[in-house]
């Protein structure tokens, strides 16, 4: 990628990353223009508070991957990130446009949004197959007990998804309308392959996006979760235990790998040597 496109793409990167921070704000405050972006005639009032915060955490997930690729330079990384996407918007578009035609005119705004959802769908797909070859800069081999663990989220991702999208009840500790379910479903699919891309290959920069986004997620939704003890439904208790588990463990790794270890803080990737890969 030459250097004058390449500044114009991590322009677009930060940009995007910026108006997804915005979103996670909106969606964790509650403000009232984002309830536009849920199409559903169960309507955003029909949203669990947990549900907003979990979409909050979904933008900040999104937000900070973008905004370190856009620091950074790292546009090899975007691949992934693009690939992930492309699986949840096109699991969601594919959803929306069979609820459309079970009956076409019952909703305008879903039809609207389907059409959305497809175009950030389309968007993605290029924006993958216009960085899966770029060289890799940073090419430290991922540690052990990372890759590990990307492993156990790209198969903990894999069967909570499809656990979503056949709406399973009890899966996450909360109610969700199937409407959410499906659309969580695809949310966390898409992102199993953010973690298996990763793990199957094993470089530091293949690491360092998603455990951005994790820690972001995370950073969301533990004080909504740890709240959320006082008044869980004995039926919900044991979700919220793994859900809460799961977040602790992952900020945990993020911020040990991010800012701690001396072989992989941020510090620590200045003059590292790019290759293709």
């Amino acid at each position: 990628m030459i250097p004058q496109t390449a500044h114009i793409f991590r322009l677009g990167v930060g940009l995007l990353g910026a108006l997804n921070l915005v979103i996670a704000i909106a969606f964790y405050r509650r403000h009232a223009w984002v309830a536009s972006i849920w199409p559903w005639e169960t309507g955003y009032e029909g949203l669990a508070p947990l549900s907003l915060y979990f979409l909050s955490s979904i933008a900040a997930a999104i937000s900070a991957p973008l905004l370190w690729i856009a620091a950074s330079g790292a546009i090899r990384a975007a691949a992934a990130g693009a690939f992930n996407l492309t699986v949840a918007f096109v699991g969601i578009a594919g959803y929306m446009v069979i609820g459309l035609m079970a009956d076409p005119a019952a909703n305008l705004r879903l039809a609207a949004a389907a059409s959305l959802v497809g175009l950030f769908a389309v968007a993605s797909l290029v924006t993958w197959r216009l960085t899966r070859c770029l060289p890799t800069r940073d090419c430290r081999p991922m540690p052990a007990i990372v890759r590990g663990s990307f492993l156990l989220f790209t198969l903990t991702l894999i069967a909570v998804g499809s656990a979503l999208v056949s709406v399973h009840p009890g899966v996450l500790p909360w109610d969700l309308t199937p409407e959410a379910s499906v659309t969580y479903g695809w949310i966390f699919l898409g992102a199993a392959t953010y973690f298996g891309y990763g793990a199957a290959r094993p470089l530091w920069e293949n690491a360092v996006g998603p455990l951005w986004g994790f820690l972001a997620y995370d950073v969301v939704l533990i004080v909504p979760f740890v709240q959320r003890f006082a008044d869980v439904p004995p039926t919900l208790r044991t979700s919220l235990i793994v859900y809460t588990a799961f977040i602790v463990y992952s900020g945990l790794l993020a911020s040990h790998f991010l800012f701690i270890n001396t072989a992989t803080r941020l510090q620590s990737a200045v003059g590292v040597r790019a290759t293709h890969h």
